[in-house]
Parts: C-alpha cells; sequence; structure tokens
C-alpha cells in the first residue's frame, strides 16, 4: 500500500513550535501580529537561531520532530485510499524542535524517556497493521520461513533403504 507523502510544514506551524519549545506565551498573539506584518520568515529565522544558541548548534541544525512518528500514527483512509493522520501530520501539539543529533538518536537509537526509537515503532505498527488486514482477508499471509537446513530427509517421494530404518 502507497504511503502518504510527508506534508510540508509551513512557516506558521514552525512559529508555533518554536515559541512553545522556548516557553513564549500568547502564542496566537505573536503568529498573528507576524502575519499581519507579512514577517513570518524572518520571525522564524529569530527564533530557530535564539534555540541554536540554546542547544549549541547551528541554527540550519534545527529539525522538526513528529512525536509520535507518522508511521505509527492512525491512519484514515477513504474509499481505501489513506488520506490522513490521527492526529494530523503537521499538528503543532505533535510536532517538537530539536537538534538534528537529538532527533537522529530519538529516530534510530532511543526514543525519548527510554521507550524504542521511533523507526522500532513504525516497523511495530506496520506489522500490526498487516496481520489486521490479513485477518479481514485483504492481503494474503505471508509464507512462513523455514529454518535453514531443515530440508526433509529422505527426500519426500523416495523410499528408505531395505532392511534399514529411520530415526
Amino acid at each position: 500500500m502507497p504511503r502518504l507523502l510527508r506534508p510540508t510544514i509551513n512557516l506558521e506551524t514552525k512559529l508555533r513550535v518554536l515559541l512553545r519549545t522556548l516557553g513564549e506565551a500568547f502564542l496566537d498573539d505573536v503568529v498573528k501580529m507576524a502575519a499581519e506584518q507579512r514577517c513570518l520568515g524572518t520571525i522564524v529565522r529569530q527564533k530557530q537561531e535564539a534555540l541554536a544558541g540554546l542547544l549549541g548548534c547551528d541554527p540550519g541544525e534545527i529539525n522538526y520532530d513528529h512525536d509520535p512518528p507518522l508511521g505509527a500514527r492512525k491512519k484514515i483512509f477513504v474509499d481505501g485510499r489513506h488520506v490522513e493522520y490521527e492526529p494530523r501530520a503537521n499538528d503543532p501539539e505533535f510536532l517538537f524542535a530539536r537538534a538534528l543529533a537529538a532527533h537522529r538518536l530519538k529516530t534510530n537509537v532511543r526514543g525519548d524517556h527510554g521507550q524504542h526509537p521511533d523507526r522500532v515503532l513504525i516497523k511495530k505498527n506496520r506489522r500490526l497493521e498487516e496481520r489486521e488486514q490479513e485477518k479481514l482477508g485483504l492481503r494474503k499471509p505471508k509464507p512462513k520461513a523455514r529454518m535453514r537446513g531443515a530440508s526433509r530427509w529422505p527426500p519426500k517421494g523416495s523410499r528408505p533403504l531395505k532392511g534399514k530404518s529411520r530415526w
């Protein structure tokens, strides 16, 4: 089944995430004022620089992390097509601004607070979805893997030698 493309995070959402991460108050007022003055990009860059100074990295190394990851979120289907995630992909409440190194660590090595990394959560969720589809009859079950070296002896269809017994 094809995956839904990851939507681009717009400037307003980035600003909301950065302001929440920095602990700013009155997010709606700041975003509304920036949108009226048409300076969203400038304020986003300023806030990225401020956050990068706190995290000790370059402003270009600020990444926006989906938590929970998109692959582990509930998927909404319409007419058999995947159209949306629950919660929505770019919901500012489920996005976090992190340094590049911290984002890679959370994605590949270990998650927040000792949980599994994001890639493991996604794989587990995909496996559960496949089992559910098999139960509903939408997908054929995968063939069971055979153990290495577990061939039949004697080969199927052959007769045992006379006077010999099988173990």
